[in-house]
């Protein structure tokens, strides 16, 4: 092997590429000069032209795109040219050309003719659409690729994860993919936990769970994640930290374990703090009701003067009572509010029209939207009524005086 030229030229090349990229200030010159010396071996001076591109990429785009296309009209074989294909494409995005860079994936697809080459072009062509974020397209091309190379695991791999992650409704072809991997290995972590998450997309939560335990079963700590967030979402504790606790304990431990346990924490911490707020306006609704208990049971109806003048806060009102009907108006600036409701003796079921704003209002018929919301009032004497409604897990109490 040490004699054959072939080998000896790619040492030699990766030799300066390497002597390059580790300081070395008489690299370049001295390659230049070796590639001026191949004559007579296209495939050798191909295989020089291509690393001489890869070590001016960084610093001469134009240049590096000059000299593997140089290398791609040399070369005969369909590895070494869909290595040059593919670089070329991605010098020509780095340039914000990505007509060219599509184009000149596209434009060899019938002329690779050898299985795996072709293969990895159709990759280069997923990693384009990857890079355009058309994930459809994406998928599509690593499907082609797989055609080619149906036995890749890691083909299977990226064209299931791909496809279960479109927006395209594909789910169901990742999981057929997923499914394939597990022909070829019944134990693969990701795959088991990957259909899990399919299955969990297409609604079949025995399914899901079945494949995350699997999943589990052999240490997948995305697998352990997956299931506490489950377990989270319907509330039970114990279990979901006992997965996550598991997780921590395996080989290696995905970044999901810890979103996981936060997410447990702060969701604990929110359910205290929501009980703790539902007791606060429940203590509030309570004390209420034993006023409103006193009204409704009262034996002395109370007549309130409507020809007085009547105010919530300085808002000046408007009411009207007929028969047992309640009705009582307010404006504040261009809002319109009205409290209205059935009086039974001294208490009032009671619903509250509150204006809100329309922030993309186009005209005045359409600039408030009404809000309903329905509570409890109570007349405390001739000279007071009380109200008390629940918006947005808030108390709203009024207060209604004569003046």
């Amino acid at each position: 092997n040490e004699k054959n030229p072939i080998i000896l030229n790619e040492k030699r090349v990766r030799n300066f590429y390497w002597r390059f990229y580790n300081g070395d200030t008489n690299a370049i010159e001295e390659f230049e000069k070796y590639i001026s010396n191949i004559n007579n071996n296209d495939e050798q001076k191909s295989y020089a032209l291509y690393f001489m591109g890869l070590i001016n990429k960084d610093s001469d785009n134009s240049k590096a795109i000059e000299l593997i296309k140089k290398a791609l009209d040399l070369t005969k074989t369909d590895e070494h040219k869909v290595s040059c294909i593919s670089k070329l494409s991605s010098l020509y995005y780095i340039k914000g050309e990505n007509e060219k860079s599509l184009n000149i994936l596209l434009n060899h697809i019938n002329i690779i003719t050898e299985r795996n080459p072709k293969s990895d072009l159709y990759k280069s062509i997923a990693e384009f659409y990857k890079k355009t974020e058309n994930k459809l397209f994406e998928s599509i091309a690593y499907q082609k690729a797989l055609e080619l190379n149906p036995n890749n695991i890691s083909l299977l791999f990226d064209s299931a994860y791909n496809y279960s992650e479109t927006k395209n409704n594909l789910t169901d072809l990742g999981l057929l993919l997923y499914k394939r991997i597990l022909i070829y290995n019944s134990t693969n972590q990701g795959a088991l936990n990957n259909i899990g998450v399919a299955y969990q997309n297409l609604d079949l939560k025995f399914k899901s769970i079945k494949y995350y335990k699997k999943a589990y079963e052999s240490e997948h700590s995305l697998a352990a994640s997956n299931l506490a967030y489950l377990l989270i979402d319907k509330g039970f504790e114990e279990e979901a930290l006992e997965y996550l606790e598991k997780g921590k304990t395996f080989k290696d431990i995905h970044d999901n374990i810890y979103t996981a346990t936060s997410t447990l924490k702060n969701s604990i911490k929110e359910e205290n703090d929501l009980e703790e707020k539902i007791l606060e306006v429940a203590s509030k609704k309570y004390l209420f009701f034993n006023h409103f208990g006193n009204a409704i049971f009262s034996s002395k109806v109370i007549k309130i003067d409507l020809t007085s003048n009547w105010f919530n806060n300085e808002n000046k009102l408007l009411i009207t009572k007929e028969d047992d009907f309640l009705n009582i108006k307010w404006e504040v600036g261009e809002e319109k509010h009205r409290i209205y409701g059935n009086v039974t003796k001294n208490g009032i079921l009671a619903h509250y029209e509150k204006p809100k704003k329309n922030i993309y209002s186009y005209s005045e018929q359409t600039k408030y939207t009404l809000e309903y919301f329905e509570g409890f009032g109570y007349i405390t004497s001739e000279n007071e009524i009380c109200f008390i409604f629940e918006i947005e897990k808030e108390i709203k109490e009024f207060k209604i005086l004569k003046k």
